[in-house]
């Protein structure tokens, strides 16, 4: 016999009660467990107290890693982890163009933990060393592993916290999706995004510490604080008001996430983003490393011929503060800082962001959401077709430029891969002779989008990270 109602759901929260919480931890940017101008001094006192060493050495002298027989790909001895393998990608009639791709079907836990402290929501942040980080350590979330990690592949110990993510019967889910990584760099990538209150006592542990809303969205801004993953995972937490100044700028952003007032119906959006998908080619298809076409191994690394400055490396790490204390892997470096931009244009008060389906050679599912401006080494979109408004961002004028930082791509994978991230608020005058690739959105949209896997990019969340704490 059925029930006559439902059981509640114990993760279930109203969704506007949260918001006004999350507000509520967004306007407290100066009072709690830690001050906001106190976290990059903390970091790199750790950073100076703490033993790291990372040095490059070639990839044929890893110990842990070996070259797979026929194939060439750059393996765990154990098996586990990821590879460096082969990727041959072909975009519609375009000719098919072959690269080194990052392989690691596991999907790994990116999760933060939240608690309350005098009515406030914090969340639970380390301070995580990771080989690529060009400045060693950055904020990451509570727990930031790959299954095999986890799992103690490595023969370590269990990550701090795991167990808030591994059993979240005991709190309260805010935030579960699988989230895609690079394209350019990864095939088929993804990672559980997760956000987890709890209301048991949590003792802070050496390296953590407990932050507002507010603390991070305005550590987001800062070059190199808060890492890729950290990223990710806060731009699924849309708050509810923010508490600063007012201005014509804030005023639309507060209006484009509350209101629903829009140029396109979410259902339209996402009837783009369905066409872009159904209507692009795209071919994917492993190929063995050694048989990757244009690149070829020197002075212990491998190099591609077009010089584009993408190289897989090899990298000897010690760390007093991780689960093991000494490894060494692959990694992928690039040189130059590449640009990932938003821009910002208000319709009838109401501030939209324009936004690309962006497709690269490991994307998942063809296309993304993306930024309006993306550069990359392996995009497949046409360059030339956001040449102009590239240059628009780069000449916008500092009162239209509401953040602009260099920010890390994520250090477990790549070494000092670094992108310049802004957000730009257009003039009236902006009117671009847009490709059907491009559409507007609101913020409330693009929030809504997050909670879902593999609608934006992970470069599109991290600009939507910044956007918040606008």
């Amino acid at each position: 016999m059925l029930p006559d109602a439902l059981p509640r759901p114990r993760d279930h929260q109203d969704s506007r009660r949260l918001a006004e919480r999350l507000g509520e931890s967004l306007r407290i940017r100066r009072f709690s467990k830690m001050r906001t101008e106190a976290v990059p001094q903390w970091l790199r006192q750790r950073r100076e107290s703490q033993e790291y060493e990372v040095s490059r050495c070639p990839l044929e002298s890893l110990a842990d890693w070996n070259l797979a027989p026929g194939t060439g790909d750059i393996v765990h001895r154990a098996g586990r982890f990821y590879a460096i393998a082969g990727l041959e990608a072909q975009a519609g009639d375009a000719p098919p163009r072959s690269q080194p791709v990052i392989v690691q079907p596991e999907i790994g836990i990116l999760g933060v933990l939240a608690k309350e402290f005098d009515g406030v929501l914090h969340f639970l942040l380390q301070a995580k060393m990771e080989p690529g980080n060009v400045n060693v350590l950055q904020l990451s979330p509570t727990v930031q592993a790959t299954r095999s990690n986890y799992q103690r592949a490595h023969g370590g110990r269990t990550p701090d916290y795991l167990e808030h993510f591994l059993a979240t019967s005991g709190g309260i889910v805010h935030h579960d999706s699988l989230q895609s990584e690079q394209g350019s760099y990864y095939l088929h990538k993804r990672n559980r995004n997760i956000v987890v209150e709890t209301t048991r006592e949590v003792p802070v542990r050496d390296g953590f510490c407990w932050l507002t809303l507010g603390q991070v969205t305005d550590l987001s801004r800062l070059d190199n604080v808060l890492n890729m993953d950290a990223r990710t995972v806060f731009s699924a937490l849309a708050a509810s008001g923010g508490g600063r100044l007012p201005t014509p700028f804030r005023d639309a952003l507060a209006r484009s996430l509350h209101e629903h007032r829009m140029l396109l119906s979410t259902p339209a959006l996402l009837s783009w983003l369905t066409e872009a998908r159904t209507n692009r080619t795209v071919r994917q298809r492993r190929v063995p490393l050694r048989q990757v076409a244009g690149w070829r191994h020197v002075d212990g690394e491998l190099r591609p011929d077009d010089g584009t400055g993408l190289s897989v490396i090899g990298v000897d790490v010690r760390a007093s503060t991780r689960e093991v204390s000494h490894w060494n892997q692959p990694m992928i470096t690039s040189a130059g800082t590449g640009l990932h931009a938003f821009v910002v244009k208000s319709f009838d008060g109401v501030a939209h962001v324009l936004v690309r389906a962006h497709t690269e050679p490991g994307t998942q599912d063809v296309a993304e959401i993306g930024p309006t401006v993306q550069t990359g080494p392996r995009m497949f979109v046409d360059p030339g077709a956001e040449a102009e408004i590239r240059r628009y961002v780069l000449a916008s004028p500092p009162a239209r430029v509401h953040a602009d930082c260099v920010l890390s791509e994520e250090g477990g994978r790549f070494y000092h891969v670094q992108n310049r991230y802004m957000i730009v608020e257009a003039d009236a005058g902006f009117a671009p002779e847009l490709p059907p690739d491009y559409a507007w959105a609101t913020l409330r949209q693009l929030a809504d989008l997050v909670r879902f896997g593999n609608q934006l990019n992970i470069e599109a969340r991290s600009l939507l990270c910044l956007l918040y704490g606008v």
